[in-house]
């Protein structure tokens, strides 16, 4: 029997916003707010977030050929804040167990706000009367005062965690491409077709500790991770022994040390969605999908092995090798690193309207 209650969480925001238009081709934006969360610290409940918009709507030059529609020419720099985290998270927590009140969680009083910093530049056209239109925009986020819940360096007993900032960088700098387009538009049939793709690389800044993340779960598995926050290299790069096959005997042969491997961050990001109308029948479609990272497959570690040859179980012959032997023993290794790429549908939308 266990009960507990979450403190309670409170948000407060304040924002002031100026927009100016100049001769109808120059538009600024300029944004300032205050968000304040009861989940961080006592000194740093608040956090500060300004950003700044440009964009020039060239089409209207007179430089500019007949073929565009419109041009539009656009800058932005900004911040934002994430409490993405538990409630009371910089608060001591303690639990009452048959053993008595024992602490589960160190207080930090100066837990702040993440804030991730973003600068983006882009263009956006229409062409061919408005029946294509799209953008090219390249970004950068660089995050800083990451979030993060590890065991504390404090004196007390082990194994009691506190939530920090970490002082480090997360960058995702990258290029995103939008198309959309109305390929057939007639009185009974319409088909309109677009899309988006963002090729993104990530990596971790500035960072002068090294972090175990990617903790194993299951059997033989306690304590094992096979991922790490360290500088220079994507967050949460995978780090485990290089699986390099069988020896005679049927037992895995590794290399001499633990080594890095692939990103687990996406390099692309892709969406499709696409929209058929003909009369009064309409069908929507959207897809999105992700390419160029890696997921290890946990489930294929501890329990789809030849060391595990319970009666009934459903394994794949994907994670026994030939001539593996039962006494192999269960490591975390890139022998159970996959490829996530993936595209799927998400929505699939068939209507009909009803004429009155």
């Amino acid at each position: 029997v266990s009960s507990y209650k979450d403190p309670k969480t409170e948000l407060q925001s304040f924002f002031a916003r100026v927009n100016l238009s100049l001769f109808d081709k120059i538009l600024m934006t300029a944004t300032i707010r205050a968000d304040g969360s009861s989940k961080f610290g006592t000194n740093n409940k608040y956090g500060y977030f300004p950003s700044f918009a440009l964009a020039y709507r060239i089409s209207d030059e007179a430089f500019i050929p007949d073929a565009f529609d419109d041009l539009k020419l656009r800058v932005g720099w900004g911040q934002t804040g994430n409490q993405e985290f538990p409630s009371g998270a910089s608060q001591a927590q303690y639990e009452i167990t048959q053993d008595g009140i024992i602490r589960s969680q160190y207080d930090n009083p100066d837990l702040k706000w993440e804030t991730s910093t973003t600068i983006n530049a882009g263009v956006d056209f229409v062409v061919f009367n408005r029946r294509l239109s799209g953008s090219v925009e390249y970004f950068r986020k660089n995050t800083q005062d990451l979030l993060f819940n590890a065991e504390a360096a404090l004196p007390g007993p082990s194994g009691v965690r506190r939530w920090t900032n970490l002082d480090a960088e997360v960058i995702n700098d990258g290029v995103e491409i939008v198309l959309n387009g109305v390929i057939v538009n007639t009185t009974n049939f319409t088909f309109s077709l677009g899309g988006n793709i963002s090729f993104i690389k990530n990596i971790l800044k500035n960072f002068a500790g090294v972090v175990e993340t990617g903790g194993l779960h299951g059997q033989g598995m306690s304590g094992v991770t096979v991922q790490r926050f360290v500088s220079d290299e994507p967050l949460n790069v995978y780090y485990t022994q290089d699986f390099k096959g069988l020896d005679d005997n049927g037992f895995a042969i590794y290399g001499d040390s633990k080594v890095y491997f692939s990103d687990p961050n996406p390099k692309t990001i892709l969406g499709i969605n696409t929209n058929l109308r003909y009369k009064n029948w309409d069908l929507f479609a959207n897809l999105n999908g992700a390419y160029g990272h890696y997921i290890y497959n946990n489930t294929g570690t501890s329990v789809l092995v030849a060391s595990n040859p319970i009666k009934g179980r459903n394994t794949s012959p994907d994670y026994t090798l030939p001539g593996e032997s039962v006494d192999n023993a269960i490591t975390g290794s890139s022998r159970y690193l996959e490829k996530g790429n993936y595209l799927r549908l998400k929505n699939l939308t068939l209507g009909y309207t009803i004429e009155s």
